[in-house]
């Protein structure tokens, strides 16, 4: 995709799940951004104020299977991708998803998802 696909999937997820219940987000993932060490650390999303290493965290997810379903589909769909997103965390046991509502585990999925797919598209030419 770019040099960074998962932060610039990260920081356009952030910007559209932007809201006065995740007031500094856009700016918590910029930190995370900063400070991540290219691991995805799901077990420490536990704390509000910690959304931001989660929200890079769901992108690196999003961006790893879009990468991988790539090699068997030229465009994998949202659905697909999500699926593999959701298992993922599931395996991953992150205490993050069990403390979100499941309706806003799957806003934030789907936001990064499409996130992820757009930026691709672009970046192939073909939005």
């Amino acid at each position: 995709m770019t040099d960074d696909p998962v932060g610039h999937v990260a920081r356009a997820a952030a910007e559209s799940l932007a809201s006065p219940r995740y007031a500094t987000l856009v700016e918590d993932v910029e930190a995370a951004l900063h400070h991540r060490d290219g691991a995805v650390r799901p077990d420490r999303y536990v704390d509000p104020a910690q959304w931001g290493e989660f929200i890079v965290g769901v992108a690196n997810l999003a961006v790893a299977a879009y990468t991988t379903l790539r090699r068997q589909t030229p465009d994998p769909s949202q659905e697909l991708i999500a699926r593999h997103v959701r298992l993922d965390l599931l395996r991953s046991a992150a205490p993050t998803t069990a403390a979100l509502d499941p309706d806003e585990l799957d806003r934030i999925i789907g936001v990064t998802v499409e996130e992820t797919r757009t930026a691709a598209k672009r970046l192939e030419g073909g939005a």
